[in-house]
């Protein structure tokens, strides 16, 4: 990898924190202070290249500008990088309605109701929210039979997983239980179909527009959105997509959903910094001023400095580790190439990185091994156990036989 000329990176990461700045009140509806106008229209290209990147927040960020200041504030290669990035984000937004509208007709067809879950409910709403994926909650009984009824209509998960088998996430219990590998037609966007309860499902709203499609309440919503960015994916903690997603909650719940969502955050091990995350999309759905706490802005400061590259470290563990998520349930071969892409020695020249990455690399062949030794450990056990209790047994033999004769 690589190493970033340290100065150019160093200028991009106070830029896009600049740009940040003024990105929160256009995010709100409201005028950047002077700072902010400053930072919109003297930031380098590198540093709104970062910014847009690290944030995922083109289209929204856009809309604001128009509504407030204007692009015309911003430098022209600045203002058709922001329109890239929109025009982008908007076509995977089209992208998740058509798998939304797509997924309604199956589920219809296999007599199964859904929720969609977190961003893909919003868009669906009009809110303009970059999307990775769509998150549907199902009854585990009608998961699979709407997993089988998306198979039968050419959706298939990641190549190389050859078996759609539950995948248990970190905290599942607590959220939304497991899911399964994602299922996507070519060129669309994945669906990932997580478990729900019955009741949950009785419990929520249709969702306007679809037949076989419900959304959560909006306590329940606006709960798992926090729990979900600050207690599952802790690192990104500030991330304005999710700050914009959050927003969207909040403008759903009335005061007795809010106040349910706040006496649930202080009774979190995390509350400090869920009240943070949950202050700040109030005030953006409020259209106030938004604070930005300093702990907020290291963290986010941190992000920028692995996404610009300037931590070759964890960035290399990042980019190296993500793909062996799947790891468990592809196809040996698949498997094989994956890790030993990973176990390359040249693969990032950085000296920490065999000590980090190379061990979670070799964790299913170390596991697989440990379970071998253990099975042959356990018979050694069960026989030299056998083997004492020899001489003991056969006295206790004699005695009964004795004592009958």
């Amino acid at each position: 990898m690589r190493r970033p000329d340290v100065a150019v990176v160093d200028g991009a990461i106070r830029g896009a924190l600049a740009i940040r700045h003024a990105a929160l009140a256009a995010l709100a509806g409201r005028a950047p202070d002077a700072a902010g106008t400053a930072a919109l229209g003297t930031a380098p290209i590198e540093a709104w290249r970062l910014f847009l990147e690290a944030e995922c927040c083109g289209a929204a960020l856009a809309r604001g500008l128009r509504a407030t200041v204007g692009l015309s504030t911003l430098p022209p290669a600045a203002a058709e990088l922001l329109c890239d990035r929109e025009r982008r984000e908007r076509q995977r937004i089209l992208a998740a309605l058509a798998e939304l509208r797509q997924v309604d007709a199956v589920a219809i067809a296999c007599g199964v109701e859904a929720i969609v879950l977190k961003g893909a409910a919003q868009v669906a709403d009009g809110v303009p929210l970059d999307l990775g994926d769509v998150d549907l909650s199902v009854a585990p009984a009608a998961r699979d039979r709407l997993a089988d009824g998306m198979l039968a209509r050419g959706y298939a998960p990641p190549p190389g997983v050859e078996r759609v088998a539950p995948i248990l996430g970190r905290g599942a219990a607590r959220t939304f239980g497991a899911h399964l590998p994602p299922l996507a037609t070519s060129g669309g966007i994945a669906v990932e179909l997580h478990g729900a309860d019955e009741r949950d499902i009785d419990a929520a709203p249709p969702l306007a527009g679809y037949r076989a499609l419900r959304r959560q309440p909006p306590a329940a919503a606006l709960r798992m959105q926090l729990h979900h960015v600050i207690v599952q994916h802790p690192y990104r903690q500030g991330h304005l997509r999710d700050i914009v997603s959050l927003a969207a909650e909040v403008a759903r719940c009335d005061a007795s959903a809010l106040a349910e969502v706040r006496a649930w955050v202080a009774s979190e091990p995390r509350a400090a910094e869920l009240a943070s995350a949950l202050d700040q999309a109030c005030a953006l759905a409020e259209g106030g001023p938004v604070h930005d706490p300093l702990a907020t802005r290291r963290i986010v400061a941190r992000k920028y400095e692995i996404v610009a590259g300037r931590d070759r470290l964890l960035a290399a563990v990042w980019q190296r580790t993500v793909r062996l998520a799947y790891a468990p349930v592809m196809s040996p071969a698949v498997r094989r190439a994956v890790l030993r892409d990973t176990l390359r020695d040249d693969a990032v020249d950085h000296p920490m990185y065999r000590r980090l990455v190379r061990p979670i690399a070799r964790f299913p062949r170390v596991a697989a091994l440990g379970a071998r030794l253990a099975a042959r450990s356990f018979r050694l056990a069960l026989v030299l156990a056998v083997v004492a209790a020899g001489p003991a047994l056969r006295r206790r033999v004699d005695r009964t036989l004795g004592a009958r004769a």
